[in-house]
């Protein structure tokens, strides 16, 4: 694996033999390829309505990259917008000349339907921004009217765009952050509730028509692999193994190695009794995994209220590596302690390396104090991109998992992120804290080898992906944007 020729890659791993006992998941099938994604990859024709719903994006694009958080004045927009009871009918600002045109009636009817989609999304983009403007200035009245008026409008047609459904999700987050911690955190809980039975299903779609949740696997596995040559006990802490869907394939590599002795791998508890429950199933079936393929294994799992708590680890003769590749779970402000618990506690093992992988929103490494309404524009940039990415991978035969991913991905990490973001003193000092918890490491650059295996990744999938490796960082990136970013630490002492 570490011959500088790019060999090829079985990103297809079949994981049904993973899940087979202990899920259904309807028509989302484990057993399906990626090839056809490869062969429809260079597939350039339109799906219907792809031609509106990207002329909207790339609007809302070039508007949102002229606005200035920083110079924005709510009020002045309140004078021209709060005093009109509905958004403006295209009718009603027709000009002279299209008037005068009659000719042209039909070209101008289907322009009239593309206007009257951009008119919209500004309102709603003017409003969302003047919210969050409020939330920052703590004019609690305010927030209250503006809120209220989004939701009317976007009750009305919430199912038109993808768009609206974003500006659903960013007005839920606005009122929870209103309502307060407690209640909130009810609320989300029974929406979580009703959430869960599709939420695997949603995340198999993700992990098999995108490649966000391959990069991040498939790039930390790479480096795990570089990172424990030669070794024969080795020992991988995850901090957010989830169904430990990443590990077969690392799992498949090692029992290759004929010298590998033992894999070791420890599930870090978040503190959720059902999160415990699971945790344990999937110790259960990568240990069967492991049999199957001759590899010996081990599995643990513990929680780690406190730094101390690696201490308990033994790891004598083992080769240790942190593992945060998880995207898919929230590394947002709730869990920033817990990440900082992990990271200091796992310097205590002497650990090879740790391999991050962040959804770029929540980079720890990005050093950059920031007020509410600046992470909320922020934020409204990066999930829009990601809306737009999704969008264009799950286009055609497969636009209803679209809805089911934006509901139960998308819509849960904008309600978490808005709402728990905090204001004052302690938003400022957010990022200032979080860059603290890579102290005592440094960054160290990913081999030509893995950028060769992310660049070829994203071959297979639709859109415009691109992989950008610079300073140390791999990044996916959508078009202008990058989505989520890799990063390899090792401790100062070992250098």
């Amino acid at each position: 694996m570490n011959t500088m020729e790019l060999e090829p890659i079985d990103f297809l791993t079949n994981y049904s033999y993973f899940f087979q006992q202990s899920h259904e998941f309807g028509e989302c099938s484990l057993t399906n390829s990626c090839s056809s994604l490869s062969e429809n990859s260079s597939q350039n024709s339109l799906q219907d309505g792809y031609f509106l719903e990207y002329a909207d994006q790339n609007l809302l694009q070039q508007e949102l990259d002229q606005f200035d958080p920083n110079n924005y004045n709510f009020e002045d927009f309140l004078t021209t917008t709060m005093d009109h009871q509905s958004i403006p009918e295209m009718g009603d600002s027709r000009s002279v000349q299209e008037e005068d045109e009659e000719e042209e009636e039909n070209s101008k009817t289907m322009f009239k339907g593309i206007q009257a989609e951009l008119m919209e999304e500004e309102s709603l983009t003017d409003l969302l921004l003047a919210a969050a403007d409020a939330v920052d200035a703590q004019n609690h009245p305010l927030v209250s009217n503006l809120i209220q008026k989004l939701t009317n409008l976007l009750l009305c047609d919430m199912g038109s765009s993808s768009f609206n459904q974003l500006a659903w999700f960013f007005t839920q987050g606005l009122h929870y952050k209103t309502v307060g911690y407690d209640i909130a955190a009810h609320e989300m809980a029974e929406q979580d509730q009703t959430m869960n039975k599709n939420s695997l299903s949603a995340f198999l779609m993700l992990q098999q028509l995108s490649p966000y949740i391959k990069f991040a696997h498939f790039t930390a596995n790479q480096a795990i692999l570089e990172a424990s040559e030669g070794e024969k006990m080795i020992h991988v802490i995850d901090f957010d193994i989830m169904e430990g869907i990443q590990w077969p394939p690392l799992m498949e590599d090692l029992a290759a190695k004929k010298q590998v002795c033992l894999l070791r791998l420890t599930a870090i508890e978040q503190g959720n009794e059902n999160e415990q429950r699971r945790i344990e199933e999937t110790g259960r079936r990568l240990s069967e995994f492991a049999k199957s393929i001759n590899l010996p294994f081990k599995f643990d799992h513990m929680g780690i209220e406190k730094d101390e708590n690696f201490e308990q680890i033994q790891v004598l003769g083992q080769t240790v590596i942190g593992n945060c590749s998880g995207i898919l779970h929230s590394l947002s402000h709730r869990n920033s302690s817990k990440l900082e618990t992990f990271l200091n506690g796992i310097s205590k093992l002497s650990p090879k390396c740790v391999v991050l992988v962040e959804e770029e929103l929540f980079k720890v490494s990005k050093a950059q104090p920031m007020s509410f309404v600046e992470f909320f524009f922020e934020a409204f940039h990066h999930f829009s991109s990601l809306s737009d990415s999704l969008l264009r991978c799950f286009s055609g035969v497969h636009e209803n998992g679209f809805k089911q991913v934006m509901d139960e991905f998308l819509g849960t990490r904008i309600l978490e992120s808005v709402s728990q973001f905090p204001c004052g003193k302690n938003a400022m000092n957010l990022r200032e804290k979080a860059f603290d918890y890579l102290k005592g490491y440094k960054k160290i650059p990913f081999s030509s080898f893995n950028c060769s295996q992310a660049k070829y990744l994203i071959t297979l999938f639709r859109g415009d992906f691109w992989v950008q490796h610079e300073n140390g960082t791999l990044s996916l990136c959508w078009k202008s944007r990058p989505l989520c970013s890799a990063t390899i630490w090792v401790p100062t002492a070992k250098i």
